[in-house]
């Protein structure tokens, strides 16, 4: 989380100001901001997800290994490593913890003896990326507290619905226990984290065995995971039913002994509590249950505060009718009119051009989108800029468009004529085709047009459909 204080906040210390550009000393004493970013966050129609549980569990699920967790006392182990160190040196870069692939841990002879049969789960590197890695830091963090914070995990806001560059946390309505900083009052779970480790543990429970029955690709799992068709040959698996397929893929009791066993190795680690030994250990436990308890309360509430899935689930392989239906890809050049508008009716225009870039689907291997001014005829931005809708629609927000005296729709056909002309003849020259329609979409800010403005532009699109075959 990156807390960063307001505008407010930040006072012009010329004292520390470095004229060569250097960075000056960080200012002391600022007041944490109530309303935090949270960095790392994804966003999806199905709710924020933190990116490193979700890809850390996948990439955990395709190589699953486990290490052995042992309670132990310092007096009967002095001088034997503690679960999840190594020797310096050595190289192991799991710090000597992690042994084996696909199968139960192993212990050394010589240390059988010496362990008195005190074991917890052995925690699996799949649950330690995902959720049970969250509850087993939060357990720690909180517990040092003298009074732990009786806080929910918060969740969060992006900047844009369009261009989602920034997520902010909600501030709570607790002001004694606002989202910061603060030792007494940060949770070290948020919504967004939890989201994440439910679809990190999901798939990483899951991706071997798709792996090696179908060879998917990552991007594909997550295209087909975040999308209303889920994961084909296994339907069910999708981000709008994340709270069925939760609670009907693991097991929660796991994730509790998990928890345990990834807070007591982490423990080892930190000293966060001195709870190390078998005699109190049930301290550890009560920590990491009241985080487990948070953390499930909102894993069981997604599928009521999340959107809805909108298809119904495939009862087989096959696609269902309604998406039968083959829609021919498209490339869109959308005139904008500059012409005596209002910063915020250029704005309006903007948003809604950014919000076809998604209807469309812009994708690889899918529609386009092209921006032209329609006031000077000049083409902004090229369909060929990316095949991602996202970053289009960001990059269609940030254009500086300003109001100008009149709209040129002419003079926007006659450039874009001669765009497509080069276009053709890189497609003779490099043996290739495009297999895009185009449509050309005219944005009108509420003027009627002349009449023989109007028939300008008929008789210019009759001549472009000819010459491109509309």
């Amino acid at each position: 989380i990156e807390n960063l204080p307001s505008d407010a906040e930040v006072q012009n210390d010329k004292e520390h100001y470095d004229p060569t550009g250097g960075k000056s000393e960080r200012l002391i004493g600022l007041p944490a901001s109530k309303k935090p970013i949270e960095t790392g966050v994804i966003h999806t129609k199905w709710g924020a997800i933190a990116g490193a549980q979700l890809i850390g569990g996948i990439a955990a699920g395709l190589e699953p290994i486990s290490m052995p967790v042992i309670i132990s006392t310092e007096s009967a182990f002095s001088g034997i490593p503690q679960p999840g160190s190594s020797s310096s040196g050595s190289g192991n870069r799991n710090q000597g913890g992690f042994v084996g692939r696909n199968r139960e841990p192993t212990y050394p002879r010589n240390r059988v003896k010496r362990q008195s049969g005190n074991y917890l789960q052995p925690l699996l590197n799949y649950h330690a990326t995902t959720l049970a890695g969250e509850v087993g830091q939060a357990a720690l963090f909180n517990a040092v507290f003298e009074n732990p914070p009786n806080v929910s995990p918060p969740a969060g806001t992006f900047n844009d619905s369009l261009c989602p560059r920034e997520y902010v946390l909600e501030a709570l309505s607790n002001p004694d226990l606002d989202v910061s900083h603060a030792h007494d009052s940060w949770t070290y779970m948020t919504a967004a984290e939890i989201r994440g480790g439910v679809d990190g543990l999901v798939l990483g429970t899951q991706i071997k065995q798709w792996d090696d029955m179908y060879g998917y690709k990552l991007s594909e799992i997550l295209e087909m995971y975040y999308s209303e068709k889920g994961i084909v040959g296994q339907s069910r698996y999708r981000a709008c039913n994340r709270g069925s397929v939760f609670s009907g893929t693991v097991d929660s009791g796991e994730i509790l002994n998990q928890a345990n066993s990834f807070a007591y190795i982490y423990n080892n680690k930190t000293s966060s509590l001195k709870v190390a030994t078998a005699e109190n250990i049930q301290e550890l436990y009560n920590a990491v249950r009241v985080a487990y308890d948070k953390m499930m309360g909102l894993a069981s509430s997604f599928s009521s505060i999340d959107p809805p899935c909108e298809q119904r689930e495939s009862s087989s392989n096959e696609v269902p009718d309604t998406d039968k239906t083959i829609v021919a890809p498209t490339t869109l050049y959308v005139v904008v009119d500059p012409s005596d508008t209002t910063d915020f009716e250029l704005v309006q225009q903007k948003r809604f051009i950014a919000s076809l870039a998604y209807e469309l689907g812009v994708k690889p291997h899918g529609s386009r989108l092209g921006l032209i001014n329609g006031a000077d005829g000049t083409i902004r931005i090229k369909p060929n800029f990316t095949d991602n809708a996202a970053i289009l629609a960001c990059r269609i927000l940030g254009e500086n468009i300003r109001n100008q005296a009149q709209l040129e729709p002419v003079r926007a056909l006659t450039t874009l004529q001669a765009e497509l002309d080069r276009i053709k003849l890189e497609e003779l020259r490099d043996n290739y085709q495009d297999k895009n329609g185009i449509t050309v979409l005219f944005l009108n800010q509420g003027k009627k047009l002349e009449a023989t403005l109007r028939d300008d532009i008929r008789g210019k699109l009759d001549e472009f459909e000819r010459t491109n075959g509309g």
